[in-house]
């Protein structure tokens, strides 16, 4: 669109304004009679700001075509940006409701009835799970940060996962998997590593071999109560 914001400040004020009036317009009138006026107005806008540019009426009909030209290029690059903005944010504009539901937890989930966490990625959000019973989850391939300390995560697979920077300090990682695993920055402190496998996990460049586990911090540490 190429709006200079710093030299014109209130642009999208003023658009917005405008937006304002036709949306108060729809509320008794169909969206397509209201574009067309809005649309009617806008170039009935224009052929007048055209005219106070223009000298004499000669003037204006010389520049006649040239000024179609400008004004019809303007509203189509304002328009394909607009188009395009939708079409990258369609369910938060046209579905604001269901963007304003609170996504379920992971725990959550697995109250619910759910083991399979496979392939998903959480986001960079660092997911509160302390305390959590996670027994026989599947968080395999997925990538997640979270806060694990004291959880029960018995049997729990996080192969091929990326779990870097989450903390397993004091959890109960029995029988778990960590084979192939990205681990780089996560904390196992006083956490139960009986049976947990790590063969083949990453920790800055250091690939695990079997029976290998985790250089603790603190090995003497054990979580607060």
């Amino acid at each position: 669109m190429g709006v200079d914001l710093n030299k014109d400040p209130t642009f999208f004020d003023r658009a917005d304004a405008h937006i304002r009036l036709a949306n108060e317009h729809c509320s008794d009138t169909g969206r397509g009679k209201v574009s067309a006026s809005l649309m009617y107005g806008c170039a009935r806008f224009q052929a007048w700001n055209a005219a106070t540019w223009a000298e004499d009426v000669e003037a204006l009909k010389a520049k006649r075509n040239e000024t179609v030209k400008y004004f019809v290029e303007q509203y189509q690059a304002m328009l394909e940006e607009n188009l395009d903005d939708y079409i990258g944010n369609f369910e938060q504009y046209m579905h604001p409701e269901e963007q304003q539901k609170p996504p379920s937890t992971i725990l959550e989930r697995y109250v619910a009835g759910e083991r399979s966490f496979a392939s998903e990625s959480f986001g960079d959000e660092v997911h509160d799970l302390a305390g959590a019973t996670l027994d026989g989850a599947d968080f395999s391939s997925c990538f997640i940060v979270a806060d694990f300390r004291g959880a029960s995560l018995q049997r729990v697979s996080f192969r091929n996962a990326n779990v870097k920077t989450c903390d397993f300090t004091g959890a109960n990682l029995l029988d778990a998997s960590f084979e192939g695993a990205a681990i780089d920055g996560a904390r196992f402190d006083g956490a139960s590593l009986s049976g947990t496998s790590f063969a083949g996990a990453s920790e800055q460049g250091h690939i695990y071999g079997p029976n290998e586990l985790p250089q603790l911090s603190d090995p003497e540490h054990t979580p607060d109560t």
